[in-house]
């Protein structure tokens, strides 16, 4: 079905950031996709606006600082068109090692993708930030028991 594609094109995604290949996140995207995402929770309220070829550009240099990354996608809803188009609304949460600072965000996605030429391309997507951490700790460790004796 259309909802599967549009899954598996959800998951083929998340592998792409996850290997850190931008390439691949290329050919998900279509040629005029448009990415709109919050700047940094707590600095500012504006969006930030990207053209396929300038989020490429920001996750080369975003992929070239990151040292360590975890995320989960859950899709909370996903609808189609009688076209084919699809509409996903998805909870991301990340959290990312950029060199020695610890970051942690959690976003609101909503996802449009088209018919391309054989497969769906992701055409729009809209990222609300509803928890952003740009510096987080890292967790403690465990400390021993103290000896009866002390």
């Amino acid at each position: 079905t259309v909802e599967d594609q549009a899954r598996a094109i959800l998951d083929k995604f998340g592998a792409a950031m996850k290997a850190k290949d931008a390439n691949a996140v290329s050919h998900l995207l279509s040629k005029d996709c448009i990415i709109i995402m919050p700047e940094a929770v707590g600095v500012s309220a504006r969006a930030r606006f990207f053209t396929r070829d300038s989020y490429l550009e920001l996750l080369k240099q975003r992929f070239s600082e990151t040292t360590a990354s975890n995320s989960k996608r859950v899709i909370r809803n996903i609808s189609t068109s009688k076209n084919g188009d699809v509409f996903m609304t998805t909870d991301n949460e990340a959290r990312t090692l950029v060199g020695t600072r610890s970051e942690w965000i959690r976003t609101h996605e909503y996802i449009v993708m088209q018919p391309g030429t054989g497969d769906l391309l992701i055409t729009m997507v809209v990222a609300e930030a509803s928890f952003y951490a740009p510096d987080v700790p890292p967790e403690p460790t465990v400390e021993p028991k103290a000896s009866p004796s002390d």
